[in-house]
């Protein structure tokens, strides 16, 4: 496997069927865009711009520590019509940790200084564990919030440096199959790259037969 490039094996996703991995249907099913660790001040923004000249619909999994400075920028993604989902208060582990620090990381809740309800309201709270990573505890504390766990089939190593735009593209048009769930970085060192990259991709998914679906669909659903 090449360093920061991995597609979720299938019998992970029947392990626990209980988190949403991507669409079942592996022939035709939709593609879904997400984006971890923002918003970021300018990255975020020409990613929006980008998404709204395509008409395409994302999830953003943001961090707890990046919302009180950032309430306008995450105020546009939800009246662009696209989702926040939680990532966080600070991208540390929430496995083998105890109670206290996996609620403080998991729980939009303990932002402080704010009313993170607003950014949630609309819809069930979408979880997505850092690095993907999680045991059954998390698992329990999830259902405990009545939240639902969002992990991915396809990630492509977008925040690790010296990844260039080329290697980007090309991880992206050999690798996406129907029904992933894509993980790219508006908050990493590499953000900078998205806004061409999605430009050029969305065009290319679209003209090779791919749709791109609104991951909120995906849950609402219940597939897993």
């Amino acid at each position: 496997m090449r360093k920061g490039v991995l597609r979720t094996p299938r019998f992970l996703e029947k392990l626990f069927p209980s988190i949403t991995w991507g669409d079942p249907d592996l022939v035709k099913g939709p593609i879904y865009l997400t984006f971890d660790d923002g918003p970021h001040p300018g990255v975020t923004e020409a990613v929006l711009d980008c998404l709204e000249s395509k008409g395409v619909k994302a999830t953003f999994f943001v961090l707890g520590k990046r919302i009180p400075n950032h309430t306008e920028l995450l105020k546009r993604i939800l009246s662009s019509g696209h989702q926040v989902g939680y990532h966080g208060m600070t991208h540390d582990r929430w496995w083998f940790t105890s109670g206290e620090k996996r609620k403080y990381e998991m729980d939009p809740g303990q932002v402080s200084g704010i009313d993170t309800q607003w950014l949630f309201k609309d819809s069930q709270l979408l979880l997505r564990p850092p690095f993907g990573r999680f045991d059954q505890f998390v698992i329990s504390e999830a259902k405990k919030m009545k939240a639902q766990l969002v992990q991915f089939r396809f990630v492509v190593g977008d925040w690790l440096p010296g990844t260039d735009y080329s290697t980007l593209k090309k991880r992206l048009i050999h690798g996406t199959r129907p029904g992933d769930i894509i993980v790219l970085h508006d908050g990493s060192r590499n953000g900078h790259l998205l806004p061409a990259l999605l430009d050029e991709m969305i065009d290319y998914w679209r003209e090779n037969s791919f749709t791109i679906g609104n991951l909120n669909d995906l849950v609402k659903t219940g597939i897993t």
